[in-house]
């Protein structure tokens, strides 16, 4: 299993390479809400500062991808 950290951005948002931006837009989402400060999925999971790096990591691949399509 992969670290988070090398994860690709299509990975990190569990998309296929060449996905569309519908579908870039709603893996988005889908990440962002798990990861959200306000979500219980992952409280027991992560620290506040992992959460916030993987929040990061998730808007970086949505704005990389974006801007690709």
């Amino acid at each position: 299993m992969k670290k988070f950290e090398d994860l690709s951005y299509y990975e990190i948002l569990e998309i296929p390479v060449g996905a569309s931006s519908y579908e870039i837009r709603e893996a988005y989402k889908e990440a962002f809400s798990i990861y959200n400060e306000d979500s219980l999925t992952p409280y027991s999971l992560f620290t506040d500062d992992e959460r916030d790096e993987i929040r990061e990591k998730v808007e970086e691949a949505f704005l990389t991808l974006i801007d690709d399509v």
